[in-house]
């Protein structure tokens, strides 16, 4: 009977840890976002398996690399109707990031890991799944108390699991 629970266990256990594995592409991906002047690259590089899969976002302006943010990743994005911030969505545990905010210069106004409270996910698995909004229709959008001529963006939203709006303020 000993053995028996034993080889329940070890069997549990095994395909307990399966359950949330990942296995990650063997390849390099690219993608470029134009920005203005800048040109924001989201970066997957999977090439090495003894290292591990490697994200990144580069920021260009006119062509010259003027920042590289290891760690960082967004599935979803949105740029401001003026053109004024980029904001870049997360619901993915590898990396984990889940959301940052660029600017038209390039510099990094916000960025945010899954560190967010529990109560604020939706769903959320031990290690790929970090759900805090829709990721079918994120429905970005940003509040903007500038004149016609200039934009000032205060905070963004983005639609929840459910009925609910989640805003971030900026400021």
């Amino acid at each position: 009977m000993v053995r028996l629970a034993i080889v329940f266990f070890l069997l549990f256990g095994a395909l307990a840890a399966r359950a949330d594995s990942m296995s990650f592409p063997i390849d390099l991906e690219a993608m470029d976002l134009e920005f203005g002047d800048l040109t924001v690259t989201r970066i997957y590089d999977g090439r090495d398996p003894k290292k591990g899969p490697f994200w990144a976002v580069e920021i260009a302006k006119n062509g010259v690399l003027i920042s590289r943010i290891a760690g960082a990743g967004f599935d979803d994005y949105a740029i401001s109707a003026g053109g004024s911030i980029l904001v870049g969505l997360s619901n993915g545990g590898y990396p984990d990031t889940a959301y940052m905010v660029i600017d038209a210069s390039g510099r990094l106004l916000l960025f945010k890991r899954h560190l967010l409270e529990m109560s604020q996910y939706c769903e959320f698995t031990v290690s790929a799944v970090r759900k805090w909004y829709d990721g079918e229709s994120p429905d970005i959008q940003f509040t903007d108390i500038g004149s016609e001529d200039a934009e000032s963006i205060t905070e963004f939203s983005v639609a929840g699991c459910g009925e609910e709006r989640i805003y971030v303020r900026l400021r």
